[in-house]
């Protein structure tokens, strides 16, 4: 469910291909600055300004402030109910 949220905040966003590998990588991945180029196979300088055009889209500064933006985002995101739950639920009128 956390990929499926943040593929969905990305696409909302409109980021590009390389932003949302970015996003992926550094939120879900919890790869550094210093590890992206070499796990993207680009330039530190290609990465870097693809990092900077992704965290200015996203108004933070660097990648510990994009995964805290999007811990915040999933932590405000209602929980799905348990099928079991929702059976219950469902009984219970």
């Amino acid at each position: 469910m956390r990929r499926e949220l943040i593929i969905a905040k990305s696409e909302e966003m409109q980021l590009s291909d390389r932003e949302k590998y970015i996003l992926d990588l550094s939120v879900l991945g919890g790869y550094t600055m210093e590890q992206l180029p070499d796990k993207m196979m680009l330039s530190r300088n290609t990465v870097r300004a693809q990092s900077r055009n992704l965290l200015k889209k996203l108004d933070v500064e660097d990648l510990p402030g994009l995964r805290d933006y999007f811990e915040k985002l999933l932590d405000n995101t209602p929980k799905q109910t348990e099928p079991d739950e929702l059976t219950e639920l469902i009984t219970e009128v």
